[in-house]
């Protein structure tokens, strides 16, 4: 909850960073440079979005499995 302003800061940052490459006359930086553009927003989402998602499932999948297998142990 605390960490949202640097992860949207540094996703900013690199997204620009990365998105000057666009204006290269030479297309393959410039394709490359808009696909890490690109990547650095979709990672900034993940992160927003599926990372809480995933911790607060992680402990019920955890646990119905260990539960699982101590019945199976038995």
């Amino acid at each position: 909850m605390h960490e949202g302003r640097a992860s949207l800061t540094t996703a900013i940052i690199n997204t620009l960073g990365y998105g000057i490459m666009l204006f290269s006359s030479y297309k393959p930086t410039a394709w490359f440079g808009g696909l890490l553009a690109l990547t650095m927003i979709v990672a900034f989402l993940a992160e927003v979005l599926v990372v809480p998602a995933v911790i607060t499932m992680a402990p019920r999948i955890f646990a119905a499995r260990r539960v699982a297998g101590d019945v199976q142990a038995a």
